[in-house]
């Protein structure tokens, strides 16, 4: 299972009272992660976009409200979102589309929540 909890970006509003020292190591790392996708091809927002379906789950909100803490949450998408959406090729062994429930019916996975998108 190949999930997200999201991607090291770097915006100056947000940093405001962050030291020099943490913007510095913030746009560092973010640049990082740019570059690295980048470099395979993958469009970021694979796992930084939590996609609208989630954004209006209530179960997802809930777990994703204490962030740092043992609530966290993942997410993951359908192969067909994966290539379509995000441009990732090579997928060579991926379950058929299953449900958030059948998902986190696995203890590893109680945390994961299946992204499908929305029409609007």
């Amino acid at each position: 299972m190949v999930a997200w909890h999201g991607v090291p970006t770097y915006v100056e509003e947000d940093a405001v009272h962050f030291s020099a020292a943490a913007k510095a190591r913030l746009k560092k790392i973010a640049a990082r992660s740019d570059a690295f996708f980048a470099k395979i091809g993958v469009d970021p927002r694979l796992a930084g976009e939590v996609l609208c379906d989630l954004r209006r789950d209530e179960a997802y909100l809930l777990a994703t409200e204490d962030v740092g803490t043992t609530r966290d949450a993942y997410w993951t998408y359908p192969k067909e979102v994966l290539e379509k959406k995000f441009n990732v090729q090579g997928i060579e062994d991926m379950p058929a589309r299953v449900s958030t429930q059948e998902i986190q019916q696995h203890r590893v996975y109680r945390k994961v929540f299946l992204a499908t998108g929305c029409e609007n």
